[in-house]
């Protein structure tokens, strides 16, 4: 899945809300995630980072739990650079906005995971291209659909 984003949930909990191929958009609860110790697993919920996991749902109740999780893709810029970090903040925003719960659209997460690799793949000279040109962002969003089909 990839992460939408994250809300605090008690001491050490957090909700996730997740962009899954199957599902669609899925909200799962997250215990012990927020401890300060090394090793946690909240780096892994930044927005539009893809992760794999493991979740345990029930019919019975409305908010899921997540048992596991680990890196989907290994993010090498993405994380450090602030431009890219931004873009995927404002990616994950306009998703966790437009996809609806338990709507599935698996040709969407394939499109965004892709996006996700494209992104973490520019090269800084076609951010810098990209921000001193001013393109627009459908502009923008169509460069990184070029490089997710490479």
């Amino acid at each position: 899945g990839i992460v939408l984003g994250t809300l605090k949930y008690g001491e050490k909990g957090v909700v996730v809300h997740i962009l899954t191929d199957v599902i669609g958009r899925q909200s799962y609860m997250v215990q012990g995630v927020r401890p300060t110790a090394r090793g946690s697993k909240m780096a892994l919920l930044q927005p539009m980072f893809a992760v794999e996991y493991i979740g345990l749902e029930s019919q019975k109740m409305s908010m899921h739990r997540m048992k596991d999780l680990v890196p989907g893709i290994v993010l090498q810029s993405t994380p450090f650079d602030v431009r890219k970090s931004t873009m995927a903040l404002f990616m994950a925003e306009v998703l966790y906005r437009l996809v609806k719960e338990s709507e599935p659209a698996e040709g969407l997460f394939d499109f965004v995971w892709g996006s996700v690799e494209a992104l973490d793949a520019l090269q800084a000279t076609t951010l810098r291209r990209c921000s001193n040109e001013s393109i627009e962002l459908d502009t923008f969003m169509s460069l990184m659909s070029a490089n997710a089909l490479l």
